[in-house]
């Protein structure tokens, strides 16, 4: 039996290897990359909310210390980036 259907899709090997690092790390499991409009990442974060340090640079301990936010807190602010996509391992439910 072949697991091709079930394989990872190479743009979300990043995110999960991220989301795991956190996780190792003891903070909340979520990983995040931004790809350009080819395909190649851009920026790419993890939570670390829940750890005291963090390389320089990154934010840690808290609140606000997500993958999702530390994605963008690393890219130039004078480009524009509305033809890239930010793939997170969190999946958000509806209100």
């Amino acid at each position: 039996m072949s697991d091709a259907g079930t394989a990872l899709p190479a743009v979300w090997r990043l995110p999960f290897a991220l989301a795991w690092e956190a996780f190792g790390a003891g903070s909340r499991p979520v990983g995040a990359a931004l790809l350009d409009a080819d395909g190649t990442v851009v920026a790419c974060g993890r939570d670390r909310s829940e750890e005291a340090t963090a390389p320089p640079g990154r934010l840690a301990g808290a609140a606000i210390a997500h993958a999702e936010i530390d994605v963008p807190a690393h890219l130039p602010s004078r480009h524009r980036y509305r033809d890239h996509r930010l793939f997170t391992t969190l999946a958000l439910s509806p209100l």
